[in-house]
Formats: structure tokens, sequence, C-alpha cells
């Protein structure tokens, strides 16, 4: 029963995404049959460092950070004059990072010391809906323009699927003799959300003949699974290289 509710909860929240981007796309068709958009794709990499919030004194909080990855196409709409944009974006990206702990515990002749290191891959669909402030910049008399944008505003999130690996050693020391335990787990006990609301901002410079540089902060605004003992705030900065293919010259 109750995971034939899940099941249609996370249903519902598909459909609603769904009619979200449509009722964003619909009015933005119809502006570009007045003015001119920008299409095009873009990719790169980024540094994320996810927090944790620990619930459980058995649990340690680990030290978190780690390369990821996003790829993808956006759309790029002004709005009135044009000192305003919409900026939409389909992505594809890893939020991956790695897990640390070294902890040591010793009470009386015995001394404990527990390290952990943990790889996580998580990918997500992302849908980041923005709006992108721009200030012209010239080139010169007869130069090309090029934009420096700011932009801000909320990101959706559909977990595709989750990367998981963790190898834990145990020493123990009695009495100056010592015994080591190591294992390894590839079966992930993060009990992820398949949905995740966030916000994104970030900084844009954008060259008239379509070339797009931009780095970006994100953030959750909720955790990101359901563990009781544990909850993970996902956040990062990603670089990005996109190239548009429209010449939307204003």
């Amino acid at each position: 029963m109750l995971t034939h509710l899940q099941n249609n909860f996370n249903y519902e929240i598909r459909i609603n995404m769904k009619k979200i981007v449509i009722a964003i796309m619909l009015p933005l068709l119809s502006v570009g049959a007045f003015s001119q958009i920008k299409v095009g794709v873009k990719g790169g990499l980024g540094y994320n460092f996810p927090s944790y919030k620990i619930n459980a004194d058995s649990i340690t909080k680990p030290k978190t950070g780690g390369l990821g990855f996003t790829f993808g196409g956006f759309i790029d709409a002004p709005l009135g004059d044009g000192s305003v944009n919409f900026l939409g974006e389909l992505l594809l990206t890893s939020r991956g990072y790695n897990t640390t702990i070294d902890e040591t515990t010793t009470e009386e002749d015995i001394t404990i010391r527990k390290e952990e290191y943990g790889a996580m891959a998580p990918m997500y669909l992302e849908i980041p809906l923005m709006f992108k402030f721009n200030m012209k910049m010239n080139t010169g008399k007869y130069g090309a323009d090029n934009f420096l944008g700011f932009f801000a505003g909320p990101h959706f999130a559909l977990k595709l699927s989750d990367g998981y690996y963790l190898e834990r050693t145990t020493s123990v020391t009695v009495y100056e003799q010592e015994t080591v335990v190591k294992e390894e787990l590839k079966d992930s006990d993060i009990d992820y959300k398949p949905f995740d609301l966030g916000i994104s901002a970030g900084i844009m410079h954008d060259w008239e003949m379509g070339l797009r540089v931009s780095l970006r902060y994100y953030r959750s605004l909720s955790p990101v699974n359901n563990n009781e003992e544990y909850g993970i705030t996902h956040s990062g900065a990603m670089f990005t290289i996109g190239w548009n293919f429209i010449d939307a010259r204003r």
C-alpha cells in the first residue's frame, strides 16, 4: 500500500513538472515570433560540496567535496526591450562528491580508529528556470555586441540514478595488539527523494558570435534524502561553456 502511494506521488510530481514547463514555454514561443531567441548547447564541470545534518549520535559527520559535470541545452529569450531575459535550461547533471571520515576514540587501554572513504555520484535531470539581467558591453565603434548578465531563479530536478561506493577500515588496538577490519559497500543506504527543488544564481558573459561562459551556484532548498539519521542538502558551483546556434543580433 505504501509503495503504491509513493508511486502515485512520484507520478504526480512528474506530471506537474511537465505542466510547469509547458506553461512557461508556450508564452516564450509566442514571444519568439516577434523577437529573436538564443538556443544552444552547454556543458561544464563543477565542484559539489553537500552539507550533512546528523540526527543520530552513532553517526559521524563526514567531510564532503568532489567534481561533477553537466551538459544539455538552453533557451535564452528576451523579455521587453531585452534588458531582462528568460533563461531556461535542460541539463543532465552529475552531482558527484566524496565523503571522508577519520575518527579516533580512546578509552583506558582500548583505541578505536574508524576511517571511511565514500564516492557518491547521483545523476539528475535538471530544469533551471531563471531570469537574466543584461548589461551591454561594446568592443568598439564597429565591434560586436557582448553582454554581461546576472541570473537567478528556481531549478527543478528529477533523480535518475545513484552511484555509490564506500570503503570502511576499522582498527582496534588493545594493549598494543591491533586488529584491522576492512569492508567495501556498493549498495547505497541513501534513500534519495525522486524530486529536488533548489535555487540557482550566477554570472554570465555571452558574445554575439555565439560563445557564452557562466559560473553559477546552486543549492537545494531541503534535504534530498529521506533518511531519519541524517539529511543531505546538495550545493555546489558550476562553470560552463555554451554556444548558441541562432544569430540573435540586437
